[in-house]
């Protein structure tokens, strides 16, 4: 479970949730990708601006096996 202020922040930017990425879940608004981890928090935050805006799930899952080396 998300503790509040997570949840608190999501809401207030209008993220909106995604998909899961194995235990991860993510969320997009018009601006930003943010993936987090029900335990460890805040995993990623992208910036659209810098990225194609349909960021594949391929390169957030290979972000993910470099966070977890």
């Amino acid at each position: 479970m998300l503790k509040q202020s997570v949840l608190n922040y999501l809401e207030n930017n209008d993220f909106k949730f995604e998909r899961f990425i194995n235990e991860n879940e993510v969320f997009r608004n018009t601006e930003r990708i943010v993936i987090i981890h029900p335990i460890l928090g805040i995993r990623l935050f992208y910036l659209l601006d810098l990225f194609d805006k349909y960021y594949t799930e391929s390169v957030i899952e290979m972000d993910l096996r470099n966070l977890d080396k």
